[in-house]
């Protein structure tokens, strides 16, 4: 697993749910970059997306999946 997907997934968890424009000016990536990390994510189960009120976006959010996942790697990452 790339740190890039780790930070997408901490940065829902952490900051809450978002939208791919909002998370990409949190995380200071560019959109594509973003949105192909998110598609990893989706297929892994660690984020969903819900649409948003704004038919034109969505909102992503980590999972129950995506929390344990981070919580599985934390005696790891810390002592990294």
């Amino acid at each position: 697993v790339r740190v890039a997907l780790v930070n997408i997934v901490v940065a829902l968890a952490a900051g809450g749910p978002a939208t791919p424009t909002v998370l990409a000016r949190r995380l200071a990536l560019d959109k594509s970059t973003l949105s192909r990390d998110v598609d990893r994510l989706l297929e892994k189960g660690w984020v969903r997306e819900e649409p948003s009120e704004d038919a034109r976006s969505h909102t992503l959010h980590a999972t129950e999946e995506g929390l344990a996942f981070l919580e599985s790697i934390h005696p790891a990452w810390a002592s990294a």
